[in-house]
């Protein structure tokens, strides 16, 4: 799928997951359950990618902070990070472990490896397809 600016640069580009409809089905109740069973053990801070939260309210604290520095005189120092292709490079092996450390149960670990497992893609360009390659790191998105 493109992203915006310059088409002719691969880094514009962003692959997509081709599931079938019962693939999508089962990927999204297996989210369902895993958002069920991490969710609790997640910090209150923590509010993108959790069902029915935000990140407003970290904005809005954000905010506050910043303008009672600025009332106050004192100094303060933000710093926000980007992580580019951040899904693309998830080591995948670690996510495994995360899970682990967040008390999602071994077979529900499993499951997600299979759906991993032999991931593979290509390159559709003007001329046709380019070969299959084997994807070792990153999440579907």
């Amino acid at each position: 799928m493109p992203k915006k600016g310059n088409l002719s640069d691969c880094g514009k580009w962003r692959g997509i997951t081709l599931l079938s409809v019962p693939g999508k089905t089962f990927c999204t109740v297996l989210l369902r359950r895993l958002r069920t069973a991490i969710d609790e053990r997640l910090r209150e801070e923590q509010a993108e990618f959790r069902t029915g939260r935000s990140c407003r309210e970290q904005i809005f604290t954000l905010r506050n902070i910043i303008e009672q520095c600025v009332e106050y005189c004192q100094p303060i120092f933000i710093n926000f990070v980007d992580f580019k292709k951040a899904f693309d490079s998830v080591h995948r092996e670690s996510l495994w472990s995360v899970l682990r450390t967040y008390g999602v149960p071994q077979p529900f670990i499993s499951i997600f490896k299979n759906l991993y497992l032999n991931s593979s893609c290509c390159v559709r360009t003007d001329t046709g397809y380019m070969p299959f390659f084997q994807i070792d790191t990153g999440v579907r998105q």
